[in-house]
């Protein structure tokens, strides 16, 4: 390794740094300051001393080349096909053409700004803008992780999120009667279901086009998988969730299952009872949804708009403020729901309404849909406290439970159970999904043992649980394996 001078034209001089690769091939760079082939001289005597040779090209390498071992080692493994497209759209159309051929250790935060403006400049929107920087952003950061470069340019940058720009305006329950009522007059009991699950189940397109005939019970379904062109995947947050069952959604769902011919798994296949691909969802939204939505006065109404009025997603405890309407959209036994809290549209018709209602609007409310599910959602006006507190009283009276029991299946403290059952507390977040979950086994222990031997059962070492206790094992939120095991009570009781 040597610091050489190289006179250029017109007097300039310029350092080179040589020094021997592994291989023993002689390698030259060039510098316009001494500092800077000093620094980089001294760099590289100490990586070759501990014997770094391959970090001393750390960086070079081209970002299409970066971005080739990115694909492979995340987008391949960790990304679903829908979200690679999108990966693939942004790097082919918008991020190889401007920085494909540039160093990675060259690319600079200023050079991030220059490609946000080039962006702007040439009329890209803000969520495709917004996505290419995140992809740029996992790039360089996985090339950080390799030891490739010391930072990741990416990040001081700031990244504005794309804002929505119009409301979301969720169709009241009267508008989703006279479209499953539009499509019940055509013949189409498949899009009838479909309207009631997306409607009344809170269940995504997606969720309701992967949905099987082993996942929907008699008074709930669980949500395990979503669908993306012709393939299942994990839900949109990754999570298993058990919805409520209405009798009349559950009605709907046993008649297209009479009436179909097709056979499988799926609740709702293609003709040859695979998965919906992206081009048969388009077409089911094009043939079947938009001609239903039009006479029923929603022609700019979507699929997934059917999903925010649901009143899994207008039936939230009281006192609670959630953004997202599937976080309440995941409690079964939906016929003890409150609205006391209702979210921003009134599940009566379309208009705007306040947060908190009266008693009496509750109840004015409850009977658009008394003429079909009867006393059912009339309890949903019901302004009493939190479903939630009823369910845990449900589990004490029912289940024989005690404070510390629920307190283990729920991860809670004693005197936080306690609270529930004098109803000065209400429970919220995961706390509240164990204790549906819990619920829900009790109400299906109770129609197969005795009740005094619930409590016994959940609180007993299990063999087929690997000697854990149900309790123990609801807490982690591994609902699936009791409830397997319930499954195979309610099937042989003797056992």
């Amino acid at each position: 390794m040597s610091v050489h001078t190289r006179k250029r034209a017109k007097g300039r001089v310029a350092y080179e740094v040589l020094w021997r690769d592994a291989a023993g091939k002689q390698r030259c760079e060039t510098f316009a300051a001494r500092r800077e082939a000093d620094a980089r001289d001294r760099e590289i005597r100490d990586l070759c001393e501990r014997g770094r040779h391959e970090r001393i090209d750390a960086g070079a390498e081209s970002l299409r080349e970066a971005t080739e071992r990115w694909w492979v080692d995340h987008v391949e493994v960790a990304v679903t096909r829908s979200t690679a497209k999108v990966y693939a759209t942004c790097l082919d159309r918008y991020l190889m053409p401007r920085l494909g051929g540039a160093a990675i250790r060259d690319v600079e935060p200023a050079d991030v700004v220059a490609l946000q403006r080039a962006l702007r400049d040439d009329g890209v929107g803000e969520a495709m803008a917004q996505k290419v920087l995140v992809v740029l952003s996992g790039i360089m950061r996985h090339s950080q992780l390799l030891g490739r470069i010391d930072r990741n340019p990416v990040q001081p940058v700031r990244i504005p999120q794309p804002r929505r720009k119009r409301a979301i305006r969720p169709l009241g329950p009267e508008t989703v009667e006279r479209m499953r009522a539009e499509a019940l007059a055509r013949g189409h009991v498949r899009e009838a279901a479909l309207l009631s699950l997306m409607a009344y189940a809170g269940l995504r397109p997606g969720e309701a086009f992967a949905l099987g005939w082993d996942c929907v019970g008699e008074r709930s379904l669980i949500v395990e998988h979503g669908r993306a062109d012709g393939e299942l995947k994990g839900t949109k947050t990754g999570k298993i969730r058990t919805v409520g069952l209405l009798a009349a959604v559950a009605e709907d769902l046993a008649a297209w299952r009479a009436g179909t011919s097709i056979g499988g798994e799926l609740v709702f296949p293609r003709p040859d009872g695979a998965v919906f691909r992206d081009t048969d969802y388009r077409n089911w939204r094009k043939r079947h949804f938009d001609p239903l939505a039009a006479p029923a006065d929603a022609g700019d109404a979507t699929p997934y708009t059917l999903r925010i009025a649901s009143p899994a997603c207008w039936s939230r405890p009281a006192g609670t403020r959630s953004k997202s309407p599937s976080r309440w959209a995941t409690r079964p036994r939906w016929s003890n729901a409150t609205t006391r809290t209702c979210s921003a549209s009134s599940p009566a018709g379309n208009e705007w309404i306040p947060r908190r209602r009266s008693a009496r609007r509750a109840k004015r409310d409850a009977e658009v849909m008394l003429s079909r599910y009867g006393l059912a959602m009339a309890r949903a006006a019901d302004p009493a406290p939190s479903p939630f507190v009823r369910e845990a009283a449900f589990v004490a009276e029912v289940g024989r439970l005690s404070d510390r029991d629920i307190a283990r299946a729920t991860g809670a403290a004693a005197s936080t159970v306690r609270a529930w059952l004098a109803r000065s507390r209400t429970p919220t977040g995961e706390r509240a999904e164990r204790l549906v979950e819990l619920s829900a086994l009790v109400e299906r222990l109770a129609r197969v043992v005795d009740a005094s031997y619930i409590a016994v059962w959940l609180r007993k070492p299990v063999p087929a649980l690997e000697d854990e206790k149900p309790l123990d094992v609801i807490g982690r939120g591994e609902y699936r394996r009791v409830a397997r095991l319930v499954s195979a009570l309610e099937e042989s009781p003797a056992a």
